[in-house]
């Protein structure tokens, strides 16, 4: 905790990016694959980061950016868990090779398997507690649980990481506190609506230790240039490229 905490304070002192000001330019759903427009971006909103040779600035030490009303919209916060805690991150990984193989089936870039290194640990996975189907919103629908998380093998993956699940939590609840309360008062009600509607869900929460409802899971992958376009122009808007994810503006 104190390595994490360190990280938040030198984070808090470190903003970068006029986000209003890129956000005002941004067109709706900005594609962000088109590289001379991303160049432009970077040249009329400097980021006050040193550009890697070959390569546009990237984050690369903690940092916030903030947003409308002076509001943090965004954490980056490189090294901010311990090395007992990746290594236990990592373990957790034990049970699900045969999963993670299983999720490539080349749909999109996020399971295409030209983006995988051929490596043993290699896929894309979602946990979540409770999950509605997309496209449902009406008061009428049933939560239920992620596919992923229904198996032994990611009820296991969830036991291992719950401590570093916790951390995350209490992480949040510095970063933002009224989110972390409304997720908390989430979690709570879900959980005494498995107590009486689900048992297996009430099983699956029981190991999982944070108030985050969705977890993405990849593993050795390199991803294209994209743009995540679901996501208002006020909000943050982020961009992956390269073996290991990166985030930039």
């Amino acid at each position: 905790m104190h390595q994490m905490v360190a990280k938040l304070a030198k984070a808090y002192r470190n903003q970068s990016i006029e986000f209003r000001r890129l956000a005002e330019d941004l067109g709706h759903k900005e594609s962000g694959v088109a590289v001379d427009q991303e160049a432009a971006f970077l040249v009329k909103h400097p980021t006050g980061i040193t550009p890697h040779e070959g390569f546009p600035p990237v984050l690369d030490k903690p940092t916030i950016i903030l947003g409308e009303g002076d509001t943090i919209v965004l954490w980056y916060l490189p090294g901010a868990l311990a090395n007992n805690t990746q290594k236990q991150m990592l373990s957790s990984l034990e049970s699900l090779p045969d999963a993670l193989q299983k999720s490539i089936v080349g749909r999109n870039w996020r399971t295409n398997p030209d983006y995988f290194r051929p490596e043993s640990l290699s896929g894309c996975l979602e946990f979540a507690p409770t999950i509605h189907q997309l496209g449902h919103s009406a008061w009428t629908d049933i939560p239920s649980i992620s596919t992923a998380l229904k198996t032994e093998s990611g009820l296991a993956w969830a036991s291992k990481m719950s401590y570093p699940s916790a951390i995350l939590s209490a992480a949040l609840s510095i970063m933002h506190p009224l989110m972390y309360n409304a997720r908390l008062h989430g979690m709570e009600t879900l959980s005494a609506w498995a107590a009486e509607n689900d048992e297996l869900m009430g099983d699956a929460l029981a190991d999982w230790s944070t108030v985050y409802t969705n977890i993405s899971l990849i593993a050795n992958q390199g991803t294209p240039f994209h743009h995540d376009p679901h996501s208002r122009s006020e909000a943050t808007q982020g961009w992956h490229q390269g073996q290991t994810t990166t985030q930039r503006l």
